[in-house]
């Protein structure tokens, strides 16, 4: 058999395959995507709300920081406290108790000379320095921004 050039056709190419409708496997991948993508978000959303009030103590640590206001950083710590635990379980608690409570749900290390520097602030008008003030400045930036909670408990 000779080919004969004149009895030659053009090759007839298949229509394209469309994008719709996809595939059941596509549509079973598409769906856990999204699925997992609004998981997510909740999740991400759920955390941002929780931490609420630790993104107001800092914005209120920044201007105390600025006034080198040493008493209203520690009640600022307390007030954070109440928020993420409730009032019932930080209220009660001064001295030692407090300042094993901030190292025990943080990563606060808080030594005998800060506990007693921090006592001179509270119940006495001794002078700090400047060392002292970054120091106590600092304890209060940690705790903010390291402390633990479990559970949010409104108050």
């Amino acid at each position: 058999m000779v080919a004969d050039i004149n009895n030659l056709h053009d090759i007839i190419t298949p229509e394209p395959i469309g994008i719709y409708p996809f595939a059941n496997g596509w549509v079973i991948l598409i769906l856990i995507a999204l699925s997992l993508l609004l998981s997510y978000s909740i999740n991400r959303y759920s955390k941002y709300k929780k931490n609420r009030y630790r993104r107001e103590a800092k914005k209120e640590w920044k201007s105390l920081k600025k006034a080198k206001d040493t008493k209203a950083l520690l009640s600022l710590n307390k007030r954070v406290a109440i928020s993420a635990y409730g009032r019932d379980e930080v209220a009660i608690l001064s001295g030692n108790e407090w300042w094993d409570f901030m190292q025990s749900h943080s990563s606060v290390k808080l030594d005998n000379d800060i506990r007693e520097l921090i006592d001179d602030i509270l119940y006495s008008q001794k002078e700090l320095t400047d060392k002292e003030i970054a120091s106590i400045i600092l304890i209060s930036k940690e705790w903010i921004e390291t402390h633990i909670v479990e559970e949010i408990k409104y108050v």
